[in-house]
């Protein structure tokens, strides 16, 4: 048989350790679960952002579309669409990777109209336009985005 001093200090020490343990356990648990939704928090942000830069490209495209005889503020939209795509680009590249695919082909579609801006081919411009279709274009991307946003799960409620 065991003491009785040993047996409170033993189970003092086995109580010890199990608070312990449960306290790093608790804690790490803790941590991981916030890393979790903090990621999902920017993933969100990120697909937001991507999908107002969407929006912009899609103001400028409306306004190609209603400026197609001044030629200043065509290439003004056109070099707005640029810039907006490049940003698009960098946070689907680094942050969205499901996106890419689905980006490239939106990013083409734009990449042909700026060409066409460019270039001074108007006629082109209209042909383009009314065979591509790009606002239906943009929508494409745009669920693309929404499905995305939806696949992770994350939402304010």
């Amino acid at each position: 048989m065991l003491d009785q001093n040993i047996t409170t200090l033993l189970a003092a020490l086995i109580g010890g350790l199990l608070s312990a343990l449960g306290g790093f356990f608790a804690n790490y648990y803790i941590q991981s679960t916030s890393d979790k939704i903090s990621k999902k928090k920017e993933i969100r942000n990120m697909a937001e952002k991507v999908f107002k830069k969407t929006d912009e490209i899609s103001q400028e495209h409306l306004n190609i579309l209603d400026n197609l005889s001044n030629l200043k503020n065509l290439k003004d939209s056109a070099r707005k669409i640029t810039l907006a795509l490049s940003q698009i680009e960098f946070m689907v590249n680094f942050y969205l990777p499901p996106l890419r695919e689905d980006f490239a082909e939106y990013k083409g579609k734009f990449d042909n109209l700026i060409d066409a801006i460019e270039f001074h081919n108007l006629e082109d411009l209209t042909t383009y336009e009314n065979t591509h279709k790009l606002s239906k274009v943009s929508k494409k991307y745009q669920l693309s985005i929404i499905a995305f946003y939806n696949k992770e799960g994350y939402s304010y409620f």
